[in-house]
């Protein structure tokens, strides 16, 4: 970003072989023609991902902490199976939907995942 803001860029294009500075122009086009906003959304979805993955490591604890097997067992598929539906909703939902609807269900899964772990854990205090 530095580089092309500069001016720096045309200078280092201008060392390297046609083919590589097309191939590098191309890549880099991503950068400009990406609108501005989008770039805010990257930082949504490692919160998402922050908070949702200290959701199921919570569900994990409780499926380890329960020692009953049968609950652990319930626990600890819950919190791979919610896993591989963000996972899969993530890398598949590009095709289908904007990116921004994408990532809203990502954070709404994430904070529920949350909610849930946390409401486990006061269940067992009870």
């Amino acid at each position: 970003m530095l580089m092309i803001n500069s001016g720096a860029m045309q200078n280092t294009l201008a060392a390297l072989p046609a083919e590589s500075a097309n191939q590098t122009v191309s890549q880099l086009s991503a950068l400009w023609t990406t609108p501005a906003p989008l770039f805010f959304v990257s930082g949504i979805e490692r919160i998402s991902a922050i908070i949702l993955h200290i959701g199921l490591s919570l569900l994990i604890y409780r499926a380890v902490k329960a020692g009953k097997c049968r609950t652990a067992a319930f626990t600890a598929v819950l919190a791979y199976g919610i896993h591989f539906i963000v996972d899969f909703f993530a890398v598949a939902g590009p095709a289908l939907l904007p990116i921004y609807v994408i990532e809203i269900g990502v954070f709404v899964m994430a904070a529920g995942t949350l909610v849930m772990a946390l409401k486990m854990g006061r269940m067992e205090e009870l």
